[in-house]
């Protein structure tokens, strides 16, 4: 079966044709953030409309999405600043509108841990959680086999939660949350305070050689070394599985987060790569998955 995974990101929105848990076709655009809703919505349909054609006739679209997701609604019920006017879009209702098919969302790192457990890293736990580090800090968790979801579907809101009291300014408004600092904007900001006036996390590499870079990567790996700690207090999981857009650059940071956190073997990448969403979100029509959405948990493999 060839089916259409979307994975919506306040950088770019991915979406792929994914066959077997492998995407076999895929399409990438920038995220047109600067025109609120419409631009986010327009790009999101960019996609779609690229990809929809090579899914089979009868599958449905599955959205993987950053905010915080009612998956029976199909609603955005809260987004940071950095997707203006995304709060209350409702994706399900208008994507159904747009392609004639059913339509199912999730957020995008309940997505990716879906996808990690069926065929990747996570694969054969039933006790795991999830960290992506793209612009902002995602967190899933699985406990005895079922996600972890909270009452209101926002359990896990680790990204704001807080490292530092009055520390940088994050863009959920408040001071000091670990997103602030353990992500791909955090990790750039930390370069920046170093002096190395990076455009990228890419450009992080040529600097390996420094006594900037070195101090940068000790900085970053104390605070994402912090996050390991609560987590693993907290959940106690058999992997901790990190994707998202930083785990490409993983050479430059692992190594030095692995000294410190209390069992490096928990430690996994994400093996799907950063199309765990994508991959995640094909499965979201899964009635074994979606079937208990209103009790806010459901068997996540």
């Amino acid at each position: 079966m060839k089916s259409l995974g979307i994975d919506v990101g306040a950088t770019t929105i991915k979406g792929g044709i994914v066959s077997d848990g492998k995407i076999v076709r895929y399409c990438k655009v920038p995220t047109d953030t600067e025109n609120g809703a419409e631009g986010i919505l327009r790009s999101l349909y960019t996609v779609i409309e690229r990809l929809i054609g090579y899914a089979d006739a009868d599958s449905a679209v599955g959205i993987s999405s950053t905010g915080d997701i009612d998956p029976v609604e199909g609603k955005v019920i809260y987004a940071t600043d950095v997707m203006p006017e995304y709060s209350g879009v409702d994706i399900k209702k208008l994507v159904e509108s747009r392609t004639g098919r059913s339509a199912f969302i999730a957020n995008d790192c309940v997505s990716a841990l879906i996808g990690e457990m069926r065929y990747g890293a996570g694969k054969g736990c039933r006790d795991a959680v999830m960290l992506t580090l793209g612009t902002g800090l995602g967190f899933a968790a699985c406990a005895d086999g079922k996600i972890v979801m909270g009452s209101h579907y926002r359990a896990g809101r680790f990204g704001h939660v807080l490292l530092y009291k009055d520390g940088r300014r994050c863009p959920c408004g408040r001071q000091g949350c670990n997103e602030a600092y353990v992500s791909a904007t955090g990790l750039m900001r930390t370069a920046h305070k170093h002096g190395l006036m990076i455009a990228d996390c890419n450009g992080l590499a040529q600097y390996k050689d420094t006594q900037a870079f070195r101090e940068t990567i000790d900085e970053f790996t104390d605070d994402f070394a912090a996050v390991i700690w609560n987590v693993t207090a907290i959940f106690d999981p058999e992997a901790i599985v990190i994707g998202g857009g930083l785990v490409l650059l993983r050479d430059l940071w692992w190594d030095e987060l692995a000294k410190k956190v209390p069992d490096p073997q928990v430690l996994r990448a994400a093996q799907l790569g950063n199309g765990s969403g994508i991959i995640g979100a094909t499965l979201l029509e899964d009635p074994e998955i979606s079937k208990n959405w209103k009790e806010a948990e459901y068997e996540a493999v």
